[in-house]
């Protein structure tokens, strides 16, 4: 599904929400509508229910009713928005196309397709070039213990063992230990550096490990006010733990699965 009808479904659900939302408070509110009528410097309020009988609201007797009509005459409009917005998603939805340029692309042979140049380059085909480039990696010093990942990675932690393995079991693709340059501190080697193919962009995952050590807690700032200094706050992945507090898997899995080649639906939780 192409990125603009994605977007649109999602703002029919949300609209939606709103509307029945709108709906309640209205439906709660007092009986009748509300008249604003000017009188030179100063307003006057009146509360009308059918078309002939209205009687007027003193703004000192009467403050909370005309607060609530307020309120009400305010919804009212607002709900009258959502429903033309809602109206006008609905025929777009109904209308466009739900065929994909990959899909496009997928329907012709093999043979064809070395012969095509795409308007645009092809999931898969991003997702390849991805995967077969080479990178600079942190290396690993002799001697320490390490542990080997579903995947086939040597890494230094149980902890990062169980967070490639879960990138691994929800068909994210990452690397581990990938160089990347911040800001201030210049070269870095995040935990796990995954490409977010829905956005063409790279996403970094890392885990603090040690948040009660002292010297390691203040490291971790200066490492993370740099991702932020270079500009990488939105596409930043953190998870911690300390001696007396565990990695949370469950906290974890929701952060890594919008990243997931799989379909959500295929996805088992």
């Amino acid at each position: 599904m192409e990125k603009l009808h994605q977007l649109m479904t999602n703002a029919f659900s949300q609209n939606q929400n709103n509307i029945q939302k709108l709906q309640a408070q209205i439906a709660d509110s007092l009986q009748g509508n509300l008249i604003i009528e000017s009188n030179k410097s100063s307003l006057q309020f009146y509360c009308s229910i059918g078309s002939t009988c209205r009687r007027y609201l003193s703004k000192t007797k009467q403050h909370q009713e005309i607060t609530q009509l307020l309120q009400k005459k305010y919804d009212e409009k607002c709900l009258k928005l959502l429903t033309q917005r809602q109206n006008a998603i609905a025929a777009f939805l109904k209308r466009d196309p739900h065929d994909t340029f990959d899909e496009i692309w997928n329907a012709f042979p093999t043979e064809c397709q070395k012969k095509l140049i795409p308007f645009k380059e092809p999931t898969a085909h991003r997702l390849d070039l991805w995967k077969r480039k080479t990178f600079n990696q942190k290396p690993l010093v002799p001697g320490i213990k390490t542990f080997k990942t579903i995947n086939g990675e040597t890494v230094r932690s149980k902890s990062e063992k169980i967070i490639a393995d879960l990138l691994y079991y929800y068909n994210v693709p990452y690397r581990y230990e990938m160089a990347c340059t911040l800001n201030e501190l210049g070269t870095i080697y995040p935990d796990f550096t995954i490409y977010d193919i829905r956005k063409n962009r790279l996403v970094y995952l890392e885990h603090f490990g040690m948040i009660d050590n002292p010297d390691y807690s203040q490291k971790m700032i200066i490492r993370y006010n740099d991702y932020v200094k270079s500009g990488f706050a939105d596409r930043l992945i953190i998870s911690m733990e300390s001696s007396t507090q565990p990695l949370n898997v469950k906290a974890l899995i929701p952060l890594i699965k919008p990243y997931s080649l799989t379909k959500a639906d295929d996805i088992i939780d």
